[in-house]
């Protein structure tokens, strides 16, 4: 199924972790969910970093457009880096997540120990035009960072 157009939505989640296979043995596991197609039947884009966005340390999204290309988030109360549209009818009433703008953690994740997201969730609320309930998310701890890595 193809992306849904004009909402620059996720085509493909990247999980990347250690299995313990419990016998003494681990191996690194790489895990790729394509969740739909670019425009054009294209796939996504999974080997080009230009499209790479960290959600974690070890999940990263990738979107059909450049990274670049999506905007650094500012103090706009109506900019959410993350919006998850839920039971869309213009994805065949499948749940989606769609990129709004990029917080400094989508360019490079907190390498600590833990599981620290680029994102937390700020609220839910029906969106009548969509006929979709819509769970929005802010920059993790608010930050917004001090400039945007893309115009460097």
């Amino acid at each position: 199924m193809t992306c849904p157009q004009h909402t620059k939505a996720v085509c493909a989640d990247v999980f990347k972790t250690t299995r313990n296979w419990y016998n003494g043995t681990t191996c690194d596991e790489h895990r790729v969910l394509h969740n739909c197609m670019c425009s054009g039947n294209q796939m996504c884009p999974v080997t080009d970093d230009s499209h790479k966005i960290y959600a974690s340390k070890t999940h990263t999204r990738f979107t059909c457009q450049s990274k670049c290309s999506l905007g650094w988030c500012d103090s706009s109360p109506n900019t959410f880096p993350l919006t998850t549209v839920h039971n869309a009818r213009e994805f065949g009433n499948r749940t989606y997540n769609q990129i709004g703008c990029l917080c400094p953690r989508h360019h490079s994740p907190v390498q600590t120990p833990g599981y620290h997201r680029a994102t937390q969730v700020y609220s839910q609320r029906w969106d009548a035009s969509r006929g979709s309930w819509l769970t929005l998310y802010r920059c993790k701890d608010g930050s917004k960072g001090t400039g945007n890595p893309c115009e460097s």
